[in-house]
């Protein structure tokens, strides 16, 4: 989750929110806008309807005590995100909230005061802004103080340790993430339980500010990972954010060979057909950029030596293979 300020209008119908939107727009301020009940109508409709598979996700999980998903179920779900009618929620965390719209929003909360219930996590970023002293003022005045979280006894609360994992994976963001096999049935990020309300929780990170996706071990009979089949699997762990190819991930995590193919000599498994090995190479290089193929192939060369050459795993062989064939990694091995 981010971190999210919060303005609350006093007046929840959808004409008063809608000219505050008006009002928002009018003075640049782009980051949000209030929620009305019409967007919140709007948007269930989207996801009961949708065969998209984070809707099918939403529906299985926010549901009644009957097990039906509906809207106010739905509900329960968008006031995690503060996607509640009349409040206007934007993530203020640098980097996602310039100094300009955090003035914008400033300015916006000053001039409507009158109409304006309460704010949330205003009064901790005004100085990242350029505010006057009475516009701070106000929105200190404002400010809704929130009650200290309740937390689990010690004795249940659970802060891991772990500092490194299997494979540092390239994600849709710019932090790669671990992935580290743990005792889940499908892949989840490593979360620290202190609070009571789990959303009050926090991912894991290592000293550098990585988090760790818990990935299942194969079943015995290497057909599922955890409850999911391989490419059930992959899709869930897509959606989480996880950008590695899986022709690389599943050889290197999980030590997985490529199939066999009519290449002749193929007597111990290790070799691939020529056709294969440049199909994959080619997606190698559209995946990856030269320096994340680089890295790839270190990473590769260490597996090598920790198996040692009469283990290393037939999965590990092949991409070695693969990664030389790459023009840049040949290049910087001839050099």
């Amino acid at each position: 989750m981010g971190q999210f300020a919060v303005i609350t209008s006093k007046d929840k119908s959808t004409e008063t929110l809608k000219k505050l939107n008006k009002k928002l727009k009018a003075i640049g301020f782009t980051q949000s806008a209030f929620v009305t009940e019409s967007d919140i109508k709007k948007w269930y409709k989207n996801v009961l309807n949708s065969e998209e598979e984070n809707c099918k996700i939403i529906r299985e999980t926010y549901i009644d005590k009957k097990g039906n998903f509906t809207l106010e179920s739905y509900k329960e779900m968008l006031s995690i995100l503060y996607e509640e009618s009349g409040l206007c929620a934007f993530d203020y965390a640098f980097g996602r909230t310039t100094n300009e719209q955090l003035n914008k929003a400033a300015k916006f909360i000053f001039d409507n005061v009158s109409e304006i219930e309460s704010v949330k996590d205003l009064s901790y970023i005004i100085e990242r802004g350029n505010v006057s002293k009475e516009i701070a003022e106000a929105i200190r005045h404002l400010e809704h103080i929130q009650p200290e979280p309740g937390k689990l006894p010690e004795k249940e609360q659970y802060k891991p340790t772990v500092q490194s994992g299997n494979l540092l994976c390239k994600s849709f963001s710019p932090s790669p993430f671990w992935v580290i096999f743990g005792k889940v049935d499908e892949p989840k990020f490593m979360t620290e339980r202190v609070y009571v309300d789990p959303f009050m929780n926090k991912l894991h990170r290592d000293k550098e500010g990585r988090g760790f996706m818990l990935i299942p071990l194969m079943t015995l009979d290497d057909k599922k990972f955890g409850t999911k089949t391989q490419d059930e699997f992959f899709k869930n762990a897509w959606n989480m954010g996880l950008r590695e190819h899986p022709d690389y991930f599943f050889s290197v995590v999980y030590n997985l060979a490529f199939p066999k193919c009519d290449a002749k000599n193929n007597e111990n498994g290790d070799l691939i057909s020529d056709s294969l090995l440049k199909g994959v190479a080619n997606e190698f290089l559209a995946h990856y950029t030269p320096e994340e193929l680089w890295e790839r192939f270190l990473h590769i060369q260490t597996q090598k030596n920790s198996f040692g050459i009469w283990n290393t795993p037939t999965g590990i062989k092949q991409l070695d293979r693969i990664l030389k064939s790459i023009p840049s990694i040949a290049e910087k091995l001839q050099k």
